[in-house]
């Protein structure tokens, strides 16, 4: 069932395999991408290629620096298989998951860090109406600084575009939650660390979902925290020194950001091919195979 390295798919070449996909090289571009093919074992389970195209879709239309990007989808040529495959970035990097199992000491400034940069991720996101739905350690990738961005947040399979207003502010509070919850797991068992880094955290874990705070909020508050303790000691704020611990060890060296601009809402908006939640069918592009998704189980 599996392809083995050399086979074609499209305009790529299977290098190896990597987990469920595979790693590719474009036959004229210098470019290696993410191959995932529909495994045969799906072949007439409808929802499972719509949610392959619903992820392409969603991943094209966010066309955020710390977002995979999709290069191209299509259909195997088998007419008796018809089974879609999506190309997209080949992401290069250490997942928090790999740092995290192998013992790697996380410091107070790259956690802060890394709320500040995918809360962006996560309040752009949600500005266009998507829900990740699937923060967890090992979705976010810290790079190299390559893409232009210092990480990127993969594993958008589970992600949605909520229909009612009710269900999308649930849907991002989630993904709040979802990060504070990734935040609490690299902060186990750490003493002294600032009273306002776990405030932070203490409200991304609020019970109510309407009392956590957005992604932006998150995002916006990590970066000043952040901005206190990587402040030279005369200019930092001595209630916040004070209150926080040696945080010298390990300190991110400050590298340029790029300013991204605000998410822009977009009101009962819907991305290009994004199915509802509800029951609904249509036809994959280039296939003619009846496509259909259920309601997912809340």
């Amino acid at each position: 069932a599996r392809l083995t390295p050399g086979s074609r798919i499209g305009d790529y070449v299977i290098d190896r395999e990597a987990g469920e996909g595979y790693v590719a090289a474009h036959v004229l571009l210098p470019r290696r991408v993410q191959l995932c093919v529909m495994h045969p074992t799906f072949v007439g389970l409808r929802p499972v290629a719509v949610r392959m195209m619903r992820e392409a879709c969603i991943l094209d239309a966010l066309r955020h620096p710390g977002v995979p990007r999709v290069y191209e989808v299509g259909v195997l040529a088998d007419q008796r298989t018809q089974r879609p495959w999506v190309a997209s970035e080949l992401v290069d990097g250490e997942s928090l998951a790999e740092t995290l199992l192998e013992g790697g000491y996380v410091p107070v400034c790259e956690l802060l860090a890394m709320l500040r940069e995918v809360g962006e991720v996560l309040a752009h996101a949600h500005g266009r109406n998507v829900a990740h739905r699937g923060v967890r350690p090992e979705a976010i990738v810290r790079g190299d600084g390559s893409r232009g961005y210092p990480l990127c947040v993969v594993n958008w399979c589970d992600a949605r575009v909520p229909d009612a207003s009710e269900d999308a502010d649930r849907a991002y509070a989630d993904d709040v939650f979802a990060l504070g919850l990734v935040a609490d797991l690299v902060l186990a068992s750490r003493a002294g660390l600032p009273a306002k880094v776990h405030a932070l955290v203490d409200d991304m874990l609020a019970p109510n979902p309407m009392s956590r705070p957005s992604a932006a909020e998150v995002a916006s508050r990590a970066k000043a925290i952040l901005d206190v303790l990587e402040a030279p000691p005369l200019l930092a704020d001595d209630d916040v020194i004070e209150d926080s611990v040696d945080i010298s060890r390990g300190r991110p060296a400050r590298t340029p950001r790029p300013t991204m601009p605000p998410p822009v809402p977009h009101a009962n908006a819907r991305l290009r091919w994004t199915p509802a939640l509800g029951v609904s069918s249509t036809v994959l592009p280039s296939s003619g195979v009846p496509a259909g998704v259920t309601k997912a189980r809340s």
